[in-house]
């Protein structure tokens, strides 16, 4: 949502110094020139005025931008022969010649991951039967969904990340199971051969389709933790606490999906005045109003995002660090923390200029107290 700033009118009012004057106990319009006013006698010295243009302000909301899609698999089959092409940043590919008409379609993989279409079954859009070329605008339905999931992780598996590391998984790829239904998006530890690794959840409790950028800091939230894991190893990832866990994902999703939409020319994307894609304040990108009254999400806080943003809570913690950066933070902090003490321990170990023991030390109290 985007504010446009519309000239209205001009008020008018006696400058300030002009000291005491006659006509300055009587009423000014704020419309009109004051120079005219019939009740007033034009014999009287008259103030030196000054104005300040007063503005209205519309509100304009773009939910129809088409984005193009990079790293697409398209593949084109005729009777036994299939081949394949990458779109490129501008969402085209090239096919080479077929004599005959092809079936089209789109197979939502790649080397490092593939999407579901459910728990199981590989996620496909079929297009059509037809000679010449196909193009294709995907703006609804589970092809709208899975189109965004493919875009989250392949700027985490194949774009720039802010110097954040992508997983490797092994054995296999990563497998994002996308479910047309309600419920909780999450990450199953390690990798399940046929099984899925994550499951993106579409639908909100109230019946409706979570936005694109929703559906996308979700996927990044959860491709996060599978991130997380493959750095810790499995072991060491099950002994970290459900805080750690879920605010490092929660700070990689608002900076991954930051950068995405700053690229797309939304450079207020994680402004606190935004309550952006979800219905709760306390869920927002960027945390400002989270707090330890939202019990049910005391887990997702954060404390990885204060170190990093420069914006004070409005409610929870008083967040005055700054300094630290999401890839100092994963190469050398996150790996050693299990816990606030071990947390407090890394960060103070690893302090930017400007950033005190005793800062950390009273940051993190509100956290040691909830």
């Amino acid at each position: 949502t985007t504010r446009r700033a519309i000239f209205d009118y001009w008020l008018y009012y006696p400058c300030p110094g002009e000291g005491e004057h006659p006509l300055q106990s009587l009423p000014l319009p704020s419309f009109e020139d004051p120079s005219f006013d019939p009740t007033i006698d034009p014999r009287l010295p008259r103030p030196r005025q000054c104005r300040r243009a007063i503005y209205r302000y519309e509100y304009t909301t773009n939910i129809g931008s088409k984005i193009p899609l990079a790293g697409v698999k398209v593949r084109a089959r005729s009777w036994f022969k299939t081949r394949t092409a990458l779109t490129d940043a501008q969402g085209n590919y090239y096919i080479s010649f077929f004599r005959n008409q092809v079936n089209y379609s789109i197979k939502w993989e790649r080397n490092d991951y593939d999407i579901r279409d459910g728990l199981l079954f590989q996620a496909y859009f079929t297009g059509p039967k037809k000679k010449g070329n196909w193009n294709v605008d995907l703006v609804s339905g589970k092809a709208l969904r899975h189109a965004t999931i493919h875009r989250a992780a392949h700027r985490y598996f194949y774009q720039n990340i802010g110097g954040l590391v992508s997983p490797t998984i092994f054995p296999g790829k990563l497998k994002l199971a996308y479910l047309d239904k309600k419920g909780k998006s999450q990450y199953w530890l390690g990798t399940w051969f046929v099984f899925p690794t994550l499951e993106i959840r579409g639908i909100k409790d109230d019946g409706t389709y979570w936005t694109t950028n929703a559906i996308f800091s979700t996927t990044i939230h959860e491709i996060a933790h599978a991130s997380h894991s493959n750095l810790m190893g499995n072991i060491q990832f099950w002994q970290v606490d459900d805080l750690l866990i879920e605010s490092w994902a929660t700070a990689v999703m608002w900076s991954i999906t930051r950068l995405e939409y700053n690229e797309r020319g939304v450079a207020d994307y994680d402004v606190p005045s935004r309550t952006l894609d979800l219905t709760k304040k306390s869920y927002s990108a960027h945390r400002q109003w989270w707090n330890n009254t939202f019990t049910k999400n005391i887990d997702y806080s954060p404390i990885f995002i204060d170190l990093v943003d420069n914006f004070n809570q409005t409610s929870g913690p008083f967040d005055h660090i700054t300094g630290y950066t999401m890839r100092n933070i994963e190469s050398n902090i996150l790996t050693d923390s299990y816990g606030l003490t071990s947390l407090r321990t890394a960060l103070q170990n690893n302090k930017p200029s400007g950033v005190s023991n005793a800062d950390i030390d009273a940051y993190l109290t509100y956290y040691f107290n909830l």
